[in-house]
């Protein structure tokens, strides 16, 4: 859970999302079920984490 904690995070900075809002939880649930489906690179599960336009 660290691993996915770091790169939320990381995701929120880059995108310059706060942590409260829905779009953050939209972002965390996007994480886990990207990392649920056996996706363990580091890149990739920010990459399958994001939409497009965020």
């Amino acid at each position: 859970m660290d691993l996915l904690h770091s790169i939320f995070e990381q995701i929120l900075e880059e995108k310059g999302v706060e942590s409260s809002g829905e779009r953050a939880n939209e972002i965390a649930a996007r994480l886990i079920r990207v990392y649920q489906s056996g996706v363990r690179d580091v890149v990739m599960l920010k990459k399958l984490s994001v939409r497009p336009r965020e």
